[in-house]
């Protein structure tokens, strides 16, 4: 601008308008449409990317906590395989994470092992009996993928009769078969 007011950069300004439109747009179009509504007043992608900050920062640490409450009550599901249970794990993880929590592999390793069901013991004390080197994220998964093929295999794909008390599943027993303890007598009332 020069001192009688003439614009010597317009075709710079026009641009930056252009610019300012292009990314104004992809940033309101991505949005939920309830996001839209709160950006409606926004006239400047910049704005518009402001607003979004202040919003979203500001619930960070109370998303940090909400997904931890869902980490911390997360339990594997009668209906859910190994991988699934895997992957819902490690998708609260990475959530975690994003939101700017700390989580490491080890943590992981403990949710996935924590709430397997019983039949899984015999594996969770291989587990524990190999070198601590070997007890990585990347091996608990293959291993338990293993596992479950396995007992899918013996199985025929049913729980066990521990699985299904695990999962609160009731009970299918006759009772036929269970041997009942004897009733304890004194030793002076035998004959």
């Amino acid at each position: 601008v020069k001192q009688d007011n003439t614009v010597t950069n317009q075709a710079d300004i026009n641009k930056w308008d252009k610019d300012d439109n292009l990314a104004l747009g992809y940033l309101f179009n991505t949005c939920s449409e309830e996001q839209q509504n709160s950006l409606l007043t926004c006239d400047t992608a910049h704005s518009v990317w402001n607003s979004l900050t202040s919003r979203y920062q500001q619930n960070t640490v109370e998303r940090r906590q909400s997904l931890q409450q869902d980490f911390l009550n997360y339990r594997f599901k009668p209906e859910h395989t190994v991988r699934y249970h895997i992957e819902a794990i490690m998708l609260l993880v990475q959530q975690f994470k994003d939101a700017g929590g700390l989580a490491d592999d080890d943590g992981t390793c403990n949710k996935i092992i924590t709430f397997l069901p019983p039949s899984y013991n015999n594996f969770l004390a291989a587990r524990e009996s190999s070198p601590i080197l070997e007890r990585t994220l990347a091996n608990l998964v293959t291993r338990l993928e293993r596992e479950e093929s396995r007992k899918h295999n013996c199985n025929g794909g049913e729980l066990t009769a521990d699985d299904k008390a695990y999962f609160g599943f009731p009970s299918t027993s006759t009772g036929a078969g269970r041997s009942i303890p004897p009733t304890y007598q004194r030793p002076e009332n035998r004959l």
